[in-house]
């Protein structure tokens, strides 16, 4: 798994597209970097084979704008590699969610044709959990 240097380098430039639409089972959409859409099409399959339905108002992905405490460094949904579905049943800050038991762990189970891990989910994170959040976590090679 990449770390996030390692994705803002090799997903560069931030802001700039190409952008494509995925639609997650549901009504919500996310906008992300072109290259990156196989791995977007694969998370909305596994929302799909899960039942989990998005809402337009709360689920999105690409824009332009720093990390959260952290001016000047570019956040993951400004590379058009990180996506939020349902954050008001998913809270940040929390580990509650409305995901069905085994989503998470299915989506962190996506690999590439080489292997690697595509996608890592905020609920997993040891501080500032935030279950809402899926992001790529490989290159745009893989």
């Amino acid at each position: 798994m990449l770390t996030q240097s390692q994705l803002a380098y090799l997903w560069r430039p931030a802001c700039t597209g190409p952008f494509v639409t995925i639609r997650p089972p549901g009504a919500g959409k996310w906008q992300v970097r072109g290259a990156a859409r196989e791995a977007f099409q694969a998370l909305a399959q596994t929302f799909q084979a899960y039942g989990y339905s998005t809402r337009y108002a709360d689920t999105g992905a690409y824009v332009c704008r720093d990390k959260v405490g952290r001016p000047g460094v570019k956040s993951n949904y400004a590379y058009g590699i990180a996506a939020d579905s349902n954050w008001q049943s998913n809270p940040y800050g929390t580990r509650r969610t409305d995901r069905p038991a085994g989503l998470n762990q299915a989506i962190i189970g996506i690999r590439t044709n080489n292997g690697r891990q595509v996608f890592n989910n905020g609920i997993f994170w040891r501080s500032g959990p935030d279950p809402m959040h899926d992001e790529l976590v490989c290159s745009p090679q893989d």
